[in-house]
């Protein structure tokens, strides 16, 4: 199954905002929509897990955040908006059926990757064919292999290699 979580911008009612006294108001609501993040992602898995056999859970968020500049869009956009919150989680159950799938994954750890490649992933880890599925951007393949000069982000105008914080 499939789950899109709304923003956690749009939860304002829900949580009162983190109140730190060294961060302003923006930043305060920033991370009180983290924390919100968490506090849901651990409610969605444990409900998952206790009741529904999760064998799989994937998160990525579809942008980061710059809090010296406004919210995402193109004409502000920085490499700290590119880089994401993303992972995957394996039920032992899940891990013993596929181990070829499990080890590709932790081979491919600390690779660069792009949420635009998720298609690939996604249709990896399932196991489900399909005649658009490419190996070589599957993170659960051990043929996945993109190069970071070749990894692209912002509609291809940017190389991961330029990010100033990539290592």
């Amino acid at each position: 199954r499939d789950l899109h979580l709304l923003s956690p911008r749009q939860r304002q009612m829900c949580i009162r905002d983190s109140d730190n006294p060294k961060h302003d108001k923006r930043t305060n609501q920033y991370d009180t929509t983290l924390l919100y993040t968490d506090h849901l992602l651990r409610d969605i898995y444990t409900y998952a897990k206790d009741h529904l056999n999760l064998q799989v859970m994937m998160y990525c968020s579809d942008h980061g955040e710059n809090m010296e500049r406004s919210h995402v869009a193109s004409k502000n956009m920085t490499y700290d908006m590119v880089r994401i919150p993303f992972f995957i989680y394996l039920s032992p159950a899940y891990t013993q059926l596929y181990p070829d799938t499990a080890q590709a994954l932790r081979q491919n750890e600390h690779k660069v990757f792009t949420n635009d490649l998720m298609y690939d992933t996604i249709s990896g880890i399932l196991h489900l064919p399909n005649t658009d599925y490419e190996p070589n951007f599957d993170l659960s393949s051990s043929a996945y292999d993109l190069k970071p000069a070749d990894a692209r982000t912002k509609y291809g105008e940017w190389t991961i290699l330029d990010d100033p914080d990539y290592k």
